[in-house]
């Protein structure tokens, strides 16, 4: 913006700057500010042809465009911006206190102490909140949403984009939650959300079958379901059930395994440990009602759950091609705002009965 005013004071060293000014701004600055660029340069180069341009004429000139060029930058912004709050004000608050109180009911002194967790399960809760904690931008972005000076300099073309990560509408949005069969498959033109995505990848890739639970895992859990605490002490801003989004089998790379059933084990709701039986895999936002039937543990899932309490994280069986795996839902540090339970308690588990396949006889299924 500087250019324009020492063309006003020496042309010649204005014809000079315009060049590599130029150069220089297409280098470093945006797709965005080349207007900006332009305009201010094209300002100069005007102001420069002058043999003998007058003050008040060469000013005007040099503070026309540089007016111009701003309101280039800042108008496209204000429109993000106005966006963005307009669907902020979709997101409702949620009061979270109190939802869970009968975890509080439910502890027995029999019950193993967190701090006998094994070496490996408590590395694998480290990674766990981990991936809550930085697979989210939609938290952060719901954190400051009604922050209007922040949400402004972030939008503004030129301005914020070069110092900070724009806000992006489809980061606070969700796709409605939906039933999935235990048998639906993945299709390529499936569109889910990027935020469950993100932290699938970031489990890297492998098609063996503790794999698939920790998978499932952070796709039931999903980071950017926890919304972000905006009213304290317990009201949050976009949080979302736990729930499936994806396939069960559409997290691993070589679909080796079918699962023939889904389902979620509740240890601290009922008396005893119950099952809810669904035809789908599970959703929380379906859970709360008494109807939903329940059914004890089996022999499998019995014996599995207390190797589950601190010794480990999946519990395998098999006969032949027909599996059984019991896979832990601990509790992480951020899940403790609502649960009533120490970090590292076992607050579920998820109870498969899978399928193996070799990748030929996929192959010849695809087809």
């Amino acid at each position: 913006m500087w250019v324009p005013f020492v063309a006003l004071q020496d042309r010649q060293v204005a014809k000079l700057l315009l060049v590599p000014g130029g150069i220089l701004a297409c280098l470093f600055s945006s797709v965005a500010v080349l207007p900006s660029t332009a305009l201010l340069i094209m300002a100069s180069f005007t102001i420069g042809r002058r043999e003998r341009p007058r003050t008040p004429t060469g000013v005007s000139i040099a503070m026309g465009a540089i007016v111009v060029s701003l309101g280039i930058a800042l108008w496209p912004g204000a429109l993000a911006a106005r966006k963005v709050e307009e669907i902020g004000r979709t997101i409702s608050v949620v009061p979270l206190d109190g939802r869970l109180d009968y975890e509080k009911l439910r502890k027995t002194p029999t019950e193993p102490a967190v701090s006998d967790l094994t070496q490996s399960v408590s590395k694998e809760l480290d990674e766990t909140e981990n991936r809550i904690e930085y697979e989210s931008r939609r938290r952060f972005d719901l954190a400051h949403l009604h922050e209007r000076p922040r949400l402004m300099f972030s939008q503004m073309i030129g301005f914020g984009v070069g110092r900070m990560i724009r806000w992006r509408p489809e980061n606070l949005l969700r796709s409605p939650l939906r039933d999935i069969r235990f048998d639906e498959t993945f299709a390529n033109n499936f569109s889910g959300d990027r935020g469950a995505w993100m932290a699938i990848w970031s489990l890297e890739t492998s098609d063996q079958i503790e794999r698939l639970h920790l998978a499932a895992q952070t796709d039931f859990l999903d980071p950017d379901s926890f919304g972000a605490l905006t009213e304290k002490p317990f009201k949050y801003t976009g949080f979302i059930e736990h729930a499936f989004h994806y396939p069960a089998t559409a997290t691993t790379d070589f679909k080796v395994w079918q699962v023939d059933r889904l389902e979620l084990v509740s240890l601290l709701k009922f008396d005893r440990p119950q099952v809810y039986v669904l035809d789908h895999l599970p959703r929380m936002d379906q859970l709360s009602s008494e109807k939903v039937p329940t059914r004890p543990l089996d022999a499998f899932e019995s014996e599995a759950l207390e190797q589950l309490r601190t010794a480990k994280d999946v519990a395998i069986t098999n006969d032949g091609p027909k599996y059984r795996m019991l896979g832990s839902l601990r509790a992480a540090k951020q899940c403790l705002e609502c649960h009533n339970v120490p970090r590292g308690e076992l607050l579920g588990a998820f109870s498969y009965r899978l399928q193996s396949a070799t990748r030929n006889e996929q192959t010849e299924k695809s087809r």
